[in-house]
């Protein structure tokens, strides 16, 4: 047994508060538990782990873990982050920030100074000396969609209220766990029903479903726009149905990549505006009707609000509210709003009316002819990178010029991919790809980065390769911050970096896990070491890919233009 694992026989006596927290989290199909120890959470630590559901992956720092416990969720439908009280929670509330805005659920769980120590205001370290041991609570109150603070007479009804909004809003939640309580059995009996999200009312369903009906009644043509709203291979399967029984074509915001098949006839391409695929934008903006799935036109997602997009004109369903023609109706979990439409198209045939043409079939936005073996540079590298995608993976992409470089290429038929295209915060994918790793044991996870983001959080290779976890991370080095350059000031030190002698780092990370760490700066060598990494199925390998500092991909270079504009 492994180091990380620590399993012991359950107790057998009245659940205690970290037995049932235990008990709901595994229910709800956790099985990894992500953070950082400190004196505030060690029992709490000891109490879960004693429970032998999870397995336990710490992280260099908090702020990784979060992410960690972030990339998990969006694969397994829940994350769980454990941080200590003070420090470590303020150092993790950037991720919970980021997996608020980007609809992901994740509980965060704090080990808590006692009680006793709280109500009489000690002046303990990590805190402000102030006496207020809940200024940290309350900052969580900004960014998650529930905070708990558990007492033992509550406690049982307190994890399964924060756990049920969680999964109902998809949104980041809180429990503090004060270290008096974490093996205190509750008076109360420990609820027997498990956890589920919240269902939608008869009136909200049935409002739903009468002005979806009302608004297909009136439609003529109708394209399906994809973003962060699809959820499992159900929601993407009945999405697929819908747009086969329309003949409908379907658009994905930058959010949405990896949710549907690109290599089906349907896919129109990414909408972004005026920087997006033609194809998509004629689709989206000439339709009476759209129908959204986690549709958000954020600056970083409509090219700069190029975007033409009504609100008059689009259903839109979200996590618990639908919003039709600008109607909002709620409560409605997307997946009870999914079976209404498919009762209403599929079964009931409503918009079979509806006659959309021929589906224009978007172009490749990225061409490159120059020669077989040549220097790196954003041309070829997003070209050599789009012909050796394999199927079937997860990619984790962070934010920089390796995002709009990535999404140039059509993702491959039953590959997924993750980033945070609200949040934006740089060094995600790394950790994420560790949490992505765990929770789909089964999917080979490629992270891709850039050398600014990567210097954020590239120590969380030392916890994969503790982990035996075989990912391919692959870090373009433009020697600095190139997305900045390319906004403002290309020349000021601000956007420089010291450089970092990547191999040789990534090995000393490692360990004495073997892994392959190589540095490419012809596309002859990218190749070879493209194939060698596929072929190294469980080994961890980090391809270093050197590229210009002035050079920008055509998608990114097009998308500032467009923001330059306006």
């Amino acid at each position: 047994m492994s180091d990380i694992d620590e399993v012991q026989a359950p107790l057998d006596r009245p659940r205690s508060v970290a037995q049932h927290l235990a008990e709901r989290l595994s229910e709800l199909g956790v099985q990894h538990l992500f953070g950082v120890p400190g004196d505030f959470n060690l029992s709490l630590l000891d109490a879960l782990l004693s429970t032998g559901k999870f397995s336990w992956h710490g992280s260099p720092n908090e702020l990784n873990a979060g992410y960690a416990a972030d990339g998990y969720a969006r694969e397994r439908g829940l994350g769980a982050v454990i941080t200590t009280f003070g420090v470590g929670e303020l150092s993790c509330i950037n991720a919970a920030a980021g997996s608020f805005a980007e609809s992901v659920p994740v509980v965060h769980i704090v080990g808590m100074p006692s009680r006793a120590d709280i109500a009489n205001h000690k002046l303990l370290h990590h805190t402000l000396l102030d006496g207020d041991l809940l200024h940290f609570r309350r900052a969580y109150e900004e960014f998650t969609a529930a905070t708990e603070v558990l007492a033992p007479e509550s406690a049982f009804a307190q994890v399964d209220t924060a756990l049920t909004i969680a999964m109902t809003e998809h949104k980041p939640v809180y429990l503090g766990v004060p270290r008096d309580i974490v093996n205190t059995c509750p008076d109360t009996a420990a609820p027997s029903e498990p956890i589920s999200p919240s269902s939608a009312t008869a009136h909200s369903r049935n409002m739903f479903g009468d002005l979806v009906e009302e608004r297909l009644a009136c439609a003529t043509s109708l394209t399906i726009l994809v973003g962060n709203g699809i959820r499992g291979s159900n929601q993407r399967a009945a999405v697929a149905a819908i747009a086969k029984r329309l003949g409908a074509p379907i658009a994905v915001l930058l959010s949405g990549r990896g949710t549907v098949d690109e290599s089906d006839p349907s896919y129109v391409g990414v909408y972004c505006g005026d920087v997006g695929d033609e194809t998509a934008s004629n689709a989206v903006e000439n339709a009476d009707l759209v129908l959204g799935f986690g549709v958000h036109l954020a600056d970083s997602l409509s090219g700069m609000f190029t975007a033409r997009l009504n609100s008059s004109r689009l259903i839109n369903l979200c996590s618990n509210t639908s919003l039709v023609a600008g109607v909002p109706v709620s409560p409605l979990p997307v997946g009870t709003a999914m079976e209404v439409l498919e009762q209403l198209i599929i079964s009931d045939g409503a918009g079979d009316h509806i006659d959309n043409g021929a589906i224009e079939t978007p172009q490749p936005l990225l061409v490159f002819d120059g020669p077989d073996d040549t220097v790196i540079n954003q041309d070829n590298l997003w070209e050599t990178l789009g012909r050796w995608l394999p199927r079937d993976v997860n990619f984790v992409v962070d934010i920089g010029t390796v995002f709009y470089g990535f999404m140039s290429q059509r993702v491959s038929k039953n590959s997924r991919v993750t980033v945070q295209s609200i949040w934006n915060s740089i060094g995600y994918a790394i950790p994420a790809a560790h949490g992505q790793s765990l929770a789909s044991p089964d999917r080979r996870v490629i992270a891709i980065t850039g050398d600014g983001a990567a210097q954020m959080t590239a120590h969380e290779i030392s916890a994969m390769a503790r982990a035996g976890l075989s990912p391919i991370i692959l870090l373009v080095n433009n020697d600095g911050y190139s997305i900045e350059r390319a906004i403002q000031s290309p020349h000021a030190l601000y956007n420089d970096l010291a450089p970092w002698d990547w191999i040789p780092l990534v090995k000393a990370l490692s360990g004495t896990t073997p892994v392959l760490a190589v540095s490419c700066r012809t596309t002859s060598e990218l190749r070879k070491a493209l194939e060698a990494a596929r072929e190294k199925a469980d080994h961890l390998c980090f391809l270093e890919i050197r590229a210009d500092k002035y050079d920008y991909p055509p998608f990114m270079r097009s998308y500032l233009n467009g923001g330059a504009k306006r």
